[in-house]
Formats: C-alpha cells, sequence, structure tokens
C-alpha cells in the first residue's frame, strides 16, 4: 500500500489540473501551522502524521475552525473508528487504498467557490494544500476564520 507522500506528485497534477493551487506539509505539527496561517477551505488529512497524530490534529483544526471540512484518510476500516473520528470532528472519511479522484470528487463537494468555478461561475481559484506522508488541505481564501 502506498502513502499519500508516494501519491503527492500525482495527487498535485490533478488536483493543479482542476484550479487548486497545492501545498504540501509532512508532519502535523507542520501541517496545523500551516492550516492556521493559509485558512484551508478543506482539509485532508491522514491520521498517521508524524510528531502529531491525525487525530489531534483534526481536533485542533476544530477547535480552531469548526467550518472546515476535514477529509480523514486512513487504512483502518474498522466501524468504530471511523465513528470515532467523524464523532471527533472529521466531516468525511476515506479508507486506503484511495481513488485520487474520488479524493477529488469530494474536496470538490467540501468547496462550494470551486464548485461553482467548475458550473461556470466567476469566482477566485481556489489553492490546495498537500501535506506529504498525510495531510491533503484545499485552501481558499474565501473562508473566514480566526
Amino acid at each position: 500500500m502506498k502513502t499519500i507522500q508516494e501519491f503527492s506528485g500525482a495527487l498535485r497534477r490533478q488536483f493543479s489540473a482542476e484550479g487548486y493551487d497545492v501545498h504540501i506539509e509532512g508532519e502535523g505539527p507542520s501541517g496545523l501551522a500551516a492550516c492556521k496561517s493559509l485558512r484551508p477551505a478543506t482539509v485532508v488529512l491522514d491520521l498517521m502524521l508524524p510528531g502529531l497524530s491525525g487525530r489531534t490534529v483534526c481536533k485542533e483544526i476544530k477547535a480552531w475552525c469548526s467550518d472546515i471540512p476535514v477529509i480523514v484518510l486512513s487504512a483502518v476500516s474498522e466501524v468504530a473508528d471511523k465513528v470515532l473520528l467523524l464523532e471527533t470532528g472529521a466531516d468525511d472519511y476515506m479508507t486506503k487504498p484511495f481513488s485520487p479522484r474520488e479524493l477529488l470528487a469530494r474536496v470538490s463537494g467540501c468547496d462550494p467557490a470551486h464548485a461553482k468555478k467548475s458550473q461556470g461561475a466567476c469566482r477566485p481559484a481556489s489553492e490546495t494544500s498537500l501535506s506529504t506522508s498525510s495531510k491533503w488541505r484545499s485552501t481558499g481564501r474565501e473562508r473566514l476564520c480566526p
């Protein structure tokens, strides 16, 4: 099974082709700091982050700005773990291995500005941020968070 880090180049190309700018972080603490400074529209987060668990990063993001959608990626497919993460604040959960097209569809579904742009509305392009080894973040300037 490949990690997000191994897919980061392909995911960057796919998201860039759809109008997202991509930012990559490789650890929990730096990903969380980048999230706070970039004010993301969507976070795609792997649970196995070095330095700080994905579960903790999810809780911190939701405590900081509860309206940022968080999509969790994990190899764990147990229903109890999925439910726990959804109760922790995750908005969606995808099990690895995952389809990059499905991930793109889920991120686009969480980003109303990008969805409207795709339908022809005039909106600024969304920014997307990918944290290698585990965390994908789609950021957009239209989101207002502290």
